[in-house]
């Protein structure tokens, strides 16, 4: 019998932290729970129906399992280890449980067929991996089967990869070529079935992804030889003619998706001829990113004009393959050797092997710290002493937040003085890939933040993100640092990259605590990925008058007035869970610590809700909208808003008859968000009523299924100028930039979309769409009301295209543009086109006259008569959210091409 290779990994190690409580989330050494958990199914091949069982994950310190025959399960089974079983001939149905070391158990079922019959319908697909250079994936299906062998053919002595049925095998060749593989399905019988393929292996040869993006700098802190990312010297040679195709050396210039960079084949020695003289002795480093599959090692010369060959100074570089390899040579690794930079005139490259290899080259240039910084002059990081003025102008230990969660930090020199900030010293914050999501810095306090007797609860602080915009949290705790609870925590986003900006953080509300620490997170719970961001001058201040609320402040926070809420309508007519608690989700826009929760329990009537008395009356002499931070388990869910006058008469049920009531939808799952109560929108609201009690109706129009809602920040909103803004209807061409147009989008399909920055350019609005997993894969979004365009899209047979910009996570995404008639939804006509850039903005050009299959085409459509006011967008369309996954785009600039 074949001996069955795998690989186990399991926890080693766990640090356990004492004096801790269980919601401490943010300290403690976090273990996950069990990940990869499956197993390798075999069956003896002599009609037994004896079955080998071998579980493998991550993270696990015991499995069970559950055979599926209605036989007693096996518990308690160490990683490494394996069972037998014998089963009947039947299909049956494994479930095989992952205890982790963090208490939780993940379990997975696996099919097994046990059968005595040969295995039939064998299916093979071989294929290259896209990603990984000469690894070759196999996935083989057939009838009667459960497992399968392949020999890959390389090593003729190598023992077979062995996968379940369905399941892939993969095997990694040492070199390139055409390869026999044959794949053997197994059952329980003794007969097998083989397939056989002769497989082309291939390698990948060029880079698939660019090198890093580098940092925004100012002009006078580099010289840049090669780069898109700067202003280089002009009138540079690449490949100057020194000899070097002598050794079968060549050179291209390589272009990655627009993205160019230098290509050396075959590197012997290549040199770059720089189209001026530089000065490099005023810098402080050499950046440059090196790619390739083939070169081990590479030396690199800067070369002064003159310079004698037995003079020539170089610094040699061990690269990585199949990856970006950055370099930041400190220039003393040059003038240390006694090589001079104020009179270079060229760069030399040597590959080791000799003229065996290639490599790509981005991003060549020298560079210093920013020089036109001004100095800091006052700072304070001790709350006994007064506010908090945290500017690092001292850059020690003692200054310094301290990073955890497997990330790196510390106080460096501004990399970008700008008119926001100046300064010389900030703290550099680097996510690393495979830090943990919840990684962050901290800095426990001498004395602590009282926000009991200072009236200053404004902080603001200075950040600058260098990769991409993303959320920023400002956390407060009570505990020295790196204790969690209790706390407060606020939460704003930065919306730009390679600039300062100055975000502010409102702590107003926690008037009734003291903080002994501060917590900094960027770009919190989302993956790691070498992000790195910077933060300066934390300062505390008293910031300004919060906006007028509605009677009594409704923020249900300690210290503002309290308000009593009462439950009605549940499965039996009595009450339904209704009060205010502490804030279950503290994040987002809403990072108060008191909401209203209101439980919707099995069963309740379909108009339960929970009602609270104001004290005094609600003003609205100046705004007649309520704005209400909701927290709605699932998307598009009704919440009625409902305000009565509690002296006026009663009905038949013991209700005031006189009152105003709005429905509105929510758009999100499991996030706050803000939704807003047009009053007007009902005919009874009359401003000269004295409205004193409002009432909530979760899920409105629905029994209750036991689900909770929350309720925050019940507000009046004030119109700018005391006047409403009126808008117009959205008509193409569509920006997304007038403050006069409606450009409310409709989603359908379970899609999420919203209007905001444009993640690349904070001078830009565009539409953002989510499609989320619940997604089916005909979601979409209406650009517009169901009421459409304001005017016909005039298209003809000879007038039949329109584009839109559109930004893709993945290239290759199919986007299908439909119009049709906003009266009449089966006058329609759709065409469809794929997307050619991954993560960067495209204009895409939709032609009509080339329907989607399966659709109307314009011509029928125009012969009838049809108009078409009226357009809809669907991202990935004919794939469902359940198999891509969560995915975000977003789109801008719909045009009607004349």
């Amino acid at each position: 019998m074949k001996a069955i290779k795998y690989i186990s990994t399991f926890l080693i190690a766990l640090f356990i932290f004492s004096n801790c409580e269980d919601d401490n989330e943010d300290y403690l050494i976090k273990i996950d729970d069990p990940t990869n958990v499956t197993a390798l199914v075999t069956i003896s091949q002599d009609n037994s129906g004896l079955v080998t069982i071998v579980p493998t994950g991550d993270g696990v310190s015991k499995y069970n399992i559950d055979f599926g025959d209605g036989s007693e399960k096996l518990l308690n089974i160490s990683p490494g280890n394996y069972s037998n079983h014998i089963y009947k001939e039947g299909s049956y149905e494994l479930i095989l449980t992952a205890l982790g070391l963090s208490g939780n158990e993940v379990s997975v079922t696996i099919p097994v067929t046990v059968s005595f019959n040969a295995p039939e319908n064998l299916e093979v697909a071989i294929e290259n991996d896209p990603l990984i250079s000469k690894q070759v994936n196999v996935t083989a299906t057939a009838d009667f089967a459960m497992n399968y062998e392949v020999y890959f053919g390389e090593d003729m002595e190598a023992e077979p990869v062995v996968a379940n049925i369905g399941e892939m095998a993969s095997y990694t060749y040492t070199t390139a070529g055409t390869y026999t593989i044959k794949v053997v399905a197994m059952g329980g019988a003794i007969q097998t079935t083989e397939y056989t393929e002769e497989f082309e292996v291939t390698e990948i040869l060029n880079p698939l992804e660019s090198a890093p993006e580098q940092p925004a700098r100012m002009e006078s802190d580099y010289i840049a030889v090669y780069s898109d990312d700067y202003t280089v010297v002009d009138g540079s040679n690449y490949n100057p003619d020194w000899g070097q195709s002598s050794q079968g050396s060549s050179f291209e210039e390589f272009d990655l998706e627009g993205d160019k960079m230098l290509q050396y084949i075959n590197l012997s020695y290549q040199g770059i001829e720089l189209g001026a003289n530089i000065n490099a002795s005023m810098q402080e480093f050499l950046h440059i990113d090196i790619w390739t599959t083939n070169v081990n090692s590479i030396d690199i010369y800067p070369l002064p004009e003159g310079i004698a060959a037995e003079d020539e100074k170089f610094v040699s570089k061990e690269l990585v393959s199949q990856e970006w390899t950055s370099f930041d040579i400190p220039l003393s690794e040059f003038t240390d050797q006694g090589l001079t930079l104020d009179n270079l005139k060229q760069f030399k490259f040597v590959g080791t092997p000799w003229a065996e290899g290639t490599v790509f080259i981005d991003n060549i240039y020298f560079y210093k710290a920013p020089a036109d910084c001004e100095a800091e002059v006052a700072e304070n990081i001790d709350p006994s002493m007064g506010n908090i003025n945290w500017t690092f102008m001292t850059a020690d230990a003692a200054h310094a937040f301290e990073p955890f969660g497997n990330i790196s930090s510390g106080i460096v020199p501004n990399p970008i003085s700008d008119d926001i900030n100046s300064s010389c010293n900030v703290q550099q914050y680097s996510k690393t890939a495979g830090c943990e999501t919840w990684s962050g810095v901290g800095k426990a306090l001498s004395n602590p933040i009282d926000l009991i007797t200072n009236v200053d609860r404004i902080f603001t602080m200075k950040v600058l993100a260098e990769d991409h915009p993303t959320e920023v949290t400002l956390r407060l705790e009570f505990e020295p640092f790196p204790n969690v609870d209790p706390f407060a925590e606020a939460v704003q986003t930065i919306s730009a990259v390679g600039v300062w900006e100055e975000l502010t953080f409102d702590f107003s509300a926690h008037n009734d605590k003291t903080f002994k620490s501060i917590i900094v997170y960027f770009d919190r719970n989302n993956a790691c990925d070498d992000a790195v961001y910077y933060f300066d001058d934390i300062v505390q201040s008293g910031g300004s008058t919060p906006p007028p609320m509605m009677g009594d402040i409704m923020d249900f926070e300690p210290g503002s007035s309290e308000f009593t809420w009462a439950g009605f309508g549940d499965a039996n007519f009595a009450a339904i869970p209704a009060s205010v608690i502490m804030n279950p989700d503290a994040s987002g826009i809403n990072t108060s610590m008191n909401v209203v929760e209101i439980e919707k329990t099995i069963g309740a009537q379909t108009w339960a809700g929970a009602s609270t008395d104001l004290n005094g009356t609600a003003d609205f002499s100046t705004a007649t909208t309520i704005d209400v931070k909701v927290w709605s388990p699932r998307p598009n869910t009704p919440i009625l808003f409902k305000m009565e006058d509690s002296t006026s008469p009663l009905d038949g049920n013991g209700n005031p008859t006189v009152f105003v009531e709005v429905i509105a939808n929510s758009t999100m799952a499991n996030t706050w968000e803000t939704v807003s109560f047009d009053l007007t929108s009902d005919s009874s609201f009359s401003t000269s009523i004295s409205y004193d009690r409002v009432i909530l109706f979760p899920d409105f129009g629905n029994s209750g299924n036991g689900e909770k809602f929350y309720f925050d920040d019940i507000t009046i909103m004030i119109d700018e100028g005391g006047a409403t803004i009126s808008t117009t209807q959205i008509d193409l061409p569509v920006d997304f930039e007038s403050s006069t147009i409606d450009y409310t989008l409709t989603d359908f399909g379970d899609n999420i979309s919203s209007i905001v920055v444009d993640p690349t350019s904070a001078s830009n609005t565009v539409a953002q769409v989510i499609k989320p997993v619940v997604a089916p894969l005909w979601a979409g979004t209406t650009i517009g009301t169901e009421a459409g365009f304001a005017s016909n899209i005039p298209i003809s047979l000879t007038n039949s295209k329109m584009t839109v910009r559109v930004w893709s996570p993945d290239a290759g995404t199919p986007i299908r543009l439909k119009i049709e008639d906003a009266n009449d939804p089966t006058h329609t006509c759709e065409t469809e086109v794929n997307t050619t850039v991954a993560g960067g903005w495209e204009t895409l050009e939709f032609d009509f006259t080339n329907q989607a299959p399966g659709t109307e085409s314009l011509s029928v459509g125009l012969s009838n008569g049809w108009i078409y006011n009226k357009a809809s967008i669907f991202f990935n369309f004919g794939t469902d959210g359940a198999t891509a996954g969560e995915k975000t785009y977003y789109f801008d600039d719909v045009i009607f091409v004349q």
